[in-house]
C-alpha cells in the first residue's frame, strides 16, 4: 500500500473550510459568508431517492452521519444555508449528489447531513469542519472521508474493499469492523484507535498523536506517528512496518 503523507493534511486547516469553487470568508453559528453573500438563513430539508451506487456529500461545515440499512431508498436530512428564505430547491440525484438550485441565482451551502442509505453504496464524504460518523456499511467497494477539522468514527463496517480516511485535526476511530480489504487512516493532529477489526492491509498514520490497536487481526499493518506512541494489545498480524519518531512501539 502507498504510504499516506500526513503532514500535508495540515494544509487543510490553513486553507479553511471550502465547498467546491465557493470561497467561504467567515462563518458563525447561524450564518456563513460565501462569495461575498452572507447566508444568514438556515433550515433543514428532507429528501429521498434511489441511488445507483454512490452517495457523495460535500459540506462547507457541519457534522455528517451515515447509517447503512437494507432499505433500497436513501433518506437524507440536510441542513442548508441560503441568502433568502426558501430560495433553494434541494434534490438528490440518482448519481448520488445533492443539488441546490437557487431561484435568485445566489450562492448556497450544505451544512450538517444525516443519511440512512442502502448499506452497499460507495461513499465520498468531504466537510471543511465537522465530525463524521459512518455505521453499518456492508459490501461497499469504496468509502472515502475527508474533514479539515473534526473527528471520524467508523463502526459496523463489513466486507468493504477500500476505506480511506483523512483529517487535518481530529481523532479517528475504527471498529468493530470485519473482512475489510484495504484501509488507510491519516490524521495530521490526533490519535487513532482501531478496535475489534479484521483487515488484510491497514495503514495508520498520525503527525502528532498516539495509535492504538486493540483485539485486531491483520495480514499487514504499516504507518506510524511523528510524535506519539504505537501500541498493540491482543492483536495479531503477519507482517508489520510501524514506527514512531518520538515515542515507542509496544506489543502486549
Amino acid at each position: 500500500m502507498k504510504r499516506l503523507a500526513v503532514l500535508p493534511l495540515l494544509a487543510i486547516l490553513i486553507l479553511g473550510a471550502s465547498a467546491g469553487s465557493k470561497t467561504i470568508k467567515n462563518f458563525g453559528r447561524d450564518h456563513m459568508r460565501v462569495d461575498g453573500y452572507e447566508l444568514e438563513h438556515r433550515r433543514e430539508v428532507e429528501i429521498e431517492g434511489t441511488l445507483e451506487n454512490l452517495l457523495e456529500i460535500e459540506s462547507a461545515l457541519g457534522d455528517i452521519e451515515i447509517v447503512g440499512g437494507t432499505d433500497k431508498v436513501a433518506r437524507l436530512r440536510v441542513e442548508i444555508y441560503e441568502y433568502k428564505p426558501d430560495d433553494l430547491e434541494v434534490e438528490l440525484s440518482t448519481d448520488g449528489r445533492i443539488y441546490l438550485e437557487s431561484e435568485g441565482g445566489y450562492p448556497s451551502a450544505v451544512g450538517s447531513v444525516y443519511a440512512e442509505i442502502p448499506s452497499h453504496l460507495e461513499l465520498n464524504i468531504e466537510t471543511g469542519m465537522g465530525d463524521v460518523q459512518v455505521a453499518d456499511m456492508s459490501g461497499s467497494e469504496f468509502i472515502s472521508i475527508e474533514t479539515g477539522l473534526g473527528g471520524v468514527t467508523l463502526m459496523g463496517l463489513k466486507d468493504c474493499q477500500r476505506v480511506v480516511v483523512a483529517t487535518g485535526k481530529g481523532d479517528i476511530r475504527l471498529g468493530p469492523a470485519g473482512d475489510l480489504a484495504e484501509v488507510e487512516l491519516a490524521t495530521g493532529m490526533g490519535g487513532i484507535k482501531v478496535k475489534d477489526t479484521m483487515a488484510v492491509d491497514i495503514e495508520a498514520s498520525s503527525g502528532m498523536g498516539s495509535i492504538r490497536f486493540l483485539d485486531c487481526d491483520f495480514d499487514y499493518v504499516s504507518g506510524g506517528t511523528g510524535m506519539g506512541s504505537v501500541k498493540f494489545k491482543r492483536s495479531r498480524f503477519k507482517d508489520s512496518d510501524m514506527s514512531s519518531g518520538l515515542g515507542r512501539v509496544t506489543y502486549d
